[in-house]
């Protein structure tokens, strides 16, 4: 299933506009060049890390790896997302730029071990300890108590004992 995806595009603006955006793509200072390859923006970073550039006149924003990736490979298609191959997302090198879906971009990051949330206990908000969920989880098997009634227990809320024994969460306890 393709997600769509809606981000401004460099060929929808008018062409004095196109031209702001790709000048200062191509200043000077903008960007060093890293070991690796990088093109590393020094300016422009905002949120998580990726460069952006703003047009007042037209009130949008434009991400710079993928008004990188239009200026020098074309279009990015419909419901396609810009990758880095690199995982650095200050990079506008556009060698180390692809386009793919929302679920490539997610295989490569668990491939890759990136963006992966502590599991149980090693995570910041649990409130359960490993040894508590084997004690749920033999209660869930016993089955003489609602999901209502273990969370009570263990002063959790009844959609986490759900999760727990749909193995939704801490299936990796057994």
């Amino acid at each position: 299933m393709m997600v769509k995806v809606t981000h401004p595009s460099l060929y929808d603006l008018p062409s004095d506009q196109r031209m702001n955006l790709v000048n200062r793509l191509l200043s000077p200072n903008l960007f060093v060049v890293t070991q690796n390859g990088c093109h590393e923006l020094q300016k422009c970073v905002g949120k998580g890390n990726y460069g952006r550039f703003e047009l007042a006149k037209v009130g949008r924003t434009y991400l710079a790896h993928r008004v990188s990736y239009e200026f020098f490979k074309g279009r990015i298609p419909n419901g396609l997302i810009v990758m880095h191959y690199c995982d650095n997302p200050k990079c506008i090198n556009p060698n180390n730029l692809s386009v793919g879906t929302i679920f490539d971009n997610n295989q490569d990051k668990a491939k890759k071990g990136r963006g992966n949330a502590p599991l149980g206990c090693k995570h910041g908000r649990s409130k359960l300890t490993e040894s508590q969920v084997l004690e749920i989880k033999r209660l869930l098997r016993e089955k003489s108590f609602s999901y209502g009634e273990i969370g009570k227990m263990y002063k959790v809320a009844k959609g986490t004992i759900q999760r727990i024994a749909e193995g939704r969460t801490w299936s990796h306890v057994q």
